[in-house]
């Protein structure tokens, strides 16, 4: 019985985790107009910012099969601002994960020949490490 409890407790916990970062999202996804300081874009899954981007990497990828984890349609949100492109990844807590995608996603977004920014947003870090990252890879 106290395995089960334990085991409840851990569920709930995760549960908790996932809804809270299901809930970041789902905000910052509104707020992106005032966080990214006017512009256009949206979430991705927003059929103006998907047939958007489809023209855009259209151009340069015709059927070209896009590994999946750097396709720029997997982002959270894309911004259009003046002639840059901010590819934006969403996290409560920013992981290696998290910056890896941003600039993966960025670069195949950038060979559209767009000027393109990669973005994370999150409440904070995971470690130090992975904002030094971050700084490397040029990822905002």
């Amino acid at each position: 019985m106290t395995d089960e409890l334990h085991e409840m407790i851990r569920w709930q916990r995760s549960e908790e985790k996932r809804q809270d970062e299901d809930r970041f999202r789902r905000d910052i996804r509104r707020l992106a107009l005032m966080l990214l300081n006017g512009g256009s874009g949206g979430p991705t899954d927003n059929l103006t910012v998907q047939q958007r981007l489809a023209g855009q990497l259209g151009a340069v990828f015709g059927t070209e099969i896009v590994d999946a984890h750097a396709h720029p349609l997997l982002a959270e949100v894309v911004w259009w601002k003046g002639d840059a492109v901010a590819r934006v990844e969403v996290s409560l807590q920013v992981n290696r994960s998290d910056v890896q995608r941003a600039a993966q996603r960025a670069a195949l977004l950038s060979r559209s020949g767009a000027h393109v920014i990669a973005f994370v947003i999150g409440a904070h870090w995971a470690t130090d490490e992975t904002r030094e990252e971050a700084q490397r890879q040029q990822v905002e």
